[in-house]
């Protein structure tokens, strides 16, 4: 199986591609959320080229694509020839079916999940593409929709 480096990021913030961002969603402006993302990302791609770590980007839970497109920018500033995957059912999120999930901090403090919620329109994936293309060639952007079990398999990446 080929080596992949991995960014979990479920709870990416929401930045639309095409309407304002609405900043109650994680706590930062726009100008701040992109100031700590970006900054936390570079440091984490600074780490890999600098130690030569082979392999390709993932992201689960893509969204809106905002943290794809700051993984895009950074993967032509650091010249990563590699590929992102873009992991997402767009269809929001399944029913809580886990005691770990029931049980989680993201359900009982704040119940961020329940079956549907961050549910985004069929165009989004292509809008995402499309933003993705101006920075990074086209053959190097994959998006994957659909959960995660039934699209991540052993010969995926």
């Amino acid at each position: 199986m080929k080596k992949f480096l991995s960014f979990l990021s479920i709870f990416s913030f929401v930045v639309s591609l095409h309407a304002e961002y609405q900043p109650g969603v994680c706590g930062y402006t726009m100008e701040k959320g992109t100031k700590v993302y970006t900054e936390a990302f570079d440091r984490a791609i600074e780490f890999v080229k600098m130690n030569q770590i082979e392999g390709d980007i993932v992201e689960f839970g893509t969204l809106e694509g905002f943290t794809a497109i700051v993984f895009a920018k950074l993967m032509k500033e650091y010249k990563v020839k590699n590929s992102l995957h873009l992991f997402d059912s767009f269809a929001g999120f399944p029913e809580i079916t886990s005691d770990v999930d029931l049980n989680s901090y993201e359900v009982k403090d704040y119940q961020v999940w329940s079956s549907g919620a961050m549910a985004l329109g069929p165009n989004i994936p292509a809008l995402i593409k499309g933003r993705l293309q101006t920075i990074i060639p086209n053959d190097s952007i994959h998006i994957h929709k659909g959960f995660f079990s039934e699209t991540f398999h052993k010969d995926t990446l």
